[in-house]
């Protein structure tokens, strides 16, 4: 139905009439998409009210996006909904078709609402005479809430007119970029028990309904044990800070800022020695943290030069102190043979 940008293709197409068209014929049943799309659906009549995939609405519509469709009314028309009622709800649901009213009250989402809106957005472009919005075009008395549509396609209000009595929070444009990222569907998810929106960032431009499940991940600039406050932020698939290096200006192995041993493991090679038996014993004392010491499953590994590889636990290490008198070093024998030693 639509180019490549937006704009209604040429030819003809068999017109799409809305679900309940009046106030007498109200759709008051309950619709979910199970994360479906609809494509292809086509309204051009400037003399009609009520036009969208549903036309006039007081029942509960979610989890649906409309795609490749075009809407043209005279009034209340939207992507989603041309009127919902003071009980119609509509959630997880989105548009990326065109709207567009002779009239006015347009909205990418909904044209007339009464009712409760959550979690949905709109990337389609939007046209009217008046009351013109990015996801609602007027509202009357209505509660939405987390709505977002795209600000570089359309770059009026998120609502066209907003009437007395009316809740709107997190209502807003965002741009082509921030949809990309996956800002968005992370803001649509947010605050959801069930796993609803997603990306595949890098993929999808947009947020999709079952989709690959985003994160917001914090960059710090500090490192992971003294890391302040994050100074950015960045959506992933993966869960996963970023900090900075641990500064070690005095090369002891710890970092400066938080104290922990920079292997990553929590272990320090503090000096070894030999000792004469049988075999050579070479002995390697180590440094170790509170976790490894309580962990009664770690253990040092050698690797000997013919393959052989033998571990000795921690739990069966012996302390020493002559190294340094006011810190505690566990020592691990390690016995090859003589002409080993190379």
């Amino acid at each position: 139905v639509l180019k490549s940008d937006g704009t209604l293709n040429e030819g003809t197409f068999k017109e799409w009439t809305p679900v309940g068209v009046g106030d007498d014929s109200s759709y008051t049943g309950i619709f979910d998409g199970k994360n479906h799309t609809i494509s292809g659906l086509y309204f051009s009549n400037q003399d009609k009210v009520y036009v969208g995939l549903f036309g006039y609405n007081s029942g509960k519509i979610s989890n649906v996006g409309i795609l490749d469709s075009c809407f043209y009314g005279g009034a209340d028309v939207g992507g989603v909904i041309g009127y919902n009622k003071k009980d119609g709800t509509v959630t997880n649901c989105y548009n990326t078709g065109y709207v567009s009213g002779a009239a006015g009250l347009v909205g990418g989402v909904i044209g007339y609402n009464r009712g409760t809106i959550t979690n949905c957005y709109n990337t389609g472009g939007v046209s009217g005479d008046s009351y013109v919005g990015g996801v609602i075009g007027y509202n009357s008395g209505g509660t939405i809430t987390n709505c977002y549509y795209n600000s570089s396609i359309y770059t009026g209000n998120a609502i066209g007119y907003v009437d007395r009595n009316t809740t709107c929070e997190k209502v807003e444009g965002k741009t082509t970029e921030q949809f990309q990222t996956g800002e968005v569907a992370y803001l649509l998810q947010l605050d959801q028990s069930d796993e609803v929106w997603g990306q595949t960032i890098g993929t999808d431009t947009y947020p999709t309904l079952g989709g690959a499940k985003v994160y917001k991940n914090a960059i710090y600039k500090g490192c992971v044990g003294n890391s302040g406050e994050p100074v950015s932020y960045e959506y992933s698939n993966t869960e996963k800070n970023t900090y900075g290096d641990h500064p070690d200006a005095d090369n002891d192995g710890k970092c400066d800022d938080c104290g922990q041993y920079i292997d990553g493991i929590g272990a320090k090679l503090a000096g070894y020695s030999l000792s004469l038996t049988g075999n050579i014993g070479v002995n390697f004392y180590m440094e170790l943290s509170n976790k490894i010491i309580a962990d009664k499953d770690a253990y040092m590994q050698f690797t000997l030069p013919n393959g052989t590889i033998t571990k000795v636990l921690v739990s069966e290490a012996q302390t020493n102190t002559t190294i340094n008198a006011e810190k505690t070093y566990y020592r691990f024998p390690c016995e090859v043979a003589s002409y080993e030693m190379t």
